[in-house]
């Protein structure tokens, strides 16, 4: 369990990472803004693609699904949805886990370096709180848990 706090840990830093990007260079962010912004889309997108792969052949994930799309709609906090993203993914086989959690890296990266406020604080406990509750506390099936995530990632931006 350990080893799977520390992986969450660094997939978080690559939102630290991106907000050291824009000090690095400033001159390429105003620019290169257009491609963050799609590459954090595409990112999102191929996140909640890897979430469904895996209960897509059961019939079960349509629901959890509309409901992920519904509260993603609604609710805008993209760091709690990736929080979610890697509890969901915790009971899972560890390659998974880390295929996860590089996405939410990659995904930081992008993020961080566009963000002209960046709440590093807010976004940490609303990224924290899901994956230390489900380390500790794991769920038993997580087949309902992996398409609600799923479709509140669609919906960010």
């Amino acid at each position: 369990m350990l080893t799977r706090l520390l992986i969450a840990l660094i997939a978080f830093l690559g939102l630290l990472g991106g907000y050291v990007l824009t000090f690095l260079a400033k001159e390429e962010i105003k620019p290169g803004k257009k491609y963050f912004l799609i590459l954090q889309r595409l990112i999102l997108i191929a996140l909640a693609l890897l979430l469904l792969s895996k209960v897509w052949t059961t019939t079960a994930f349509i629901i959890p699904l509309i409901l992920g799309l519904l509260v993603g709609f609604f609710l805008k906090v993209r760091y709690l949805y990736l929080g979610l993203a890697l509890a969901a993914a915790v009971n899972l086989p560890m390659d998974f886990f880390v295929l996860v959690a590089s996405l939410v890296f990659l995904y930081g990266l992008p993020y961080g370096s566009t963000s002209t406020k960046l709440k590093l604080p807010f976004h940490a406990v609303f990224f924290f709180i899901p994956v230390i509750i489900m380390l500790f506390f794991s769920p038993n099936n997580v087949s309902y848990m992996l398409p609600f995530v799923a479709g509140t990632l669609i919906l960010q931006k």
